[in-house]
This record gives C-alpha cells, sequence and structure tokens, in this order.
C-alpha cells in the first residue's frame, strides 16, 4: 500500500516489538506534511492494526552483501522526532488534559501535547483499544475505535468527544465541573460520616 503513494520510491514494514514501522524511500524530498500524508494514505486503505506506528523517511534503503534489504540495520535506525519536541502545545480543556493524561499512562511517557500524534509517539492498535476504554469510563462518552484511528491528536479527538457527547460541545467543560463537584460533595458527605463515628466512640 505504501508503494502505491504517488511519490513513494520504495518501502519496507519492519514488526518491531509490539508495533509496526514503516521505512519509506521518496522519489523527491520530503515535506514537514510528507509524513502526514503517508499515514492518511494508509488509514484510508488498510484495517486499523496494519497502520504503521511510525514512518521513517530514508534516502535509501541499506542492503546486504547479496543486495537484499538488510533489516537488522533498518531495525537500528533511529525514531522520528515526536510532536512534542518540535513546539510542545500544553492542553487546555478538561476533556484535552484528560486525554492527554491516560495517553501517558498508556504509553508511559512524560507529557502529550495537543498537537502529538498517539502514534508518533509510540502508539498502536493494541495500545489504542486500552485507551478507548478508559477514556469511555473516564469521560462517559462512548465513540467508536475507528473515529479513534481517524482523530490521533489530542487536538482532534478532544474536538471530536465533544461534538460527539453534547452535538456542538457547547457545554462539554460544563457537564464535566459538574460530574466533579458531585464526587466533591460525595466526598465531603464521607468525611462528615467518618467524624460523626469517631464522636460516638
Amino acid at each position: 500500500v505504501l508503494n502505491q503513494y504517488p511519490n513513494t520510491q520504495t518501502s519496507v514494514v519492519l514488526a518491531q516489538s509490539d508495533r509496526l514501522v514503516a521505512y519509506v524511500v521518496l522519489n523527491s524530498l520530503s515535506t514537514p506534511s510528507t509524513i502526514k500524508e503517508l499515514r492518511q494514505f494508509s488509514t484510508d486503505r488498510l484495517p486499523h492494526y496494519m497502520i504503521p506506528s511510525s514512518y521513517i523517511i530514508l534516502e535509501k534503503l541499506p542492503l546486504t552483501p547479496n543486495g537484499k534489504v538488510d533489516r537488522a540495520a533498518l531495525a537500528k535506525t533511529d525514531p522520528p522526532v515526536s510532536n512534542s519536541n518540535l513546539g510542545y502545545k500544553e492542553p487546555q480543556s478538561k476533556i484535552e488534559r484528560a486525554i492527554a493524561e491516560i495517553w501517558q499512562n498508556v504509553l508511559q511517557i512524560e507529557r502529550v501535547g495537543l498537537t502529538d500524534n498517539f502514534f508518533d509517539l509510540g502508539g498502536q492498535s493494541l495500545l489504542m483499544i486500552r485507551v478507548h476504554g478508559l477514556l469511555k469510563n473516564s469521560l462517559g462518552v462512548d465513540i467508536s475505535l475507528v473515529d479513534m484511528f481517524r482523530y490521533p491528536t489530542v487536538a482532534s479527538l478532544a474536538e471530536h468527544f465533544k461534538l460527539v457527547s453534547m452535538g456542538d460541545g457547547s457545554n462539554y467543560d460544563l457537564k464535566m465541573d459538574i460530574a466533579i463537584d458531585k464526587d466533591r460533595v460525595n466526598a465531603g458527605k464521607d468525611r462528615l460520616m467518618q467524624r460523626r463515628k469517631k464522636r460516638q466512640i
């Protein structure tokens, strides 16, 4: 599929640990949007479990003395730089922060920015399934797993959650505030009951 992309000269995809990594040689120079275009091209044509987590652009593929692709050398190629290192944008709304925190926990990384792509940060389909369940439990809104792959950044996924939950998303933060206030009230009631029990003793 990657070889069908108009600017692809050749490509190789390797399974590394629990994710797929695509190594691509282009016919012309890459641009900042090339990887985004390759990911979208793959997403439009492949099931989610076959979409590479990372795309690495190379000038040429390393070859063995026999002229075959040197897969061992490819596996040692440095991974691409994530968006978080190219200009970190802090998540602002409650839903953006909730998504970012879940990604941080699942991917075991220190921070996730507003424009970071889940797959560029090392995510893959099995981890996305886990994230899907955690977000459903945390936000109380169920979206399809397919949509999780369609909106792979914190910003785009947060906006989609708002649209699904409230139609236009205008009162989404208010709903979350109400839920948080209920939790605080319940916690206050529990503390009050404990104090009364201590007094009775």
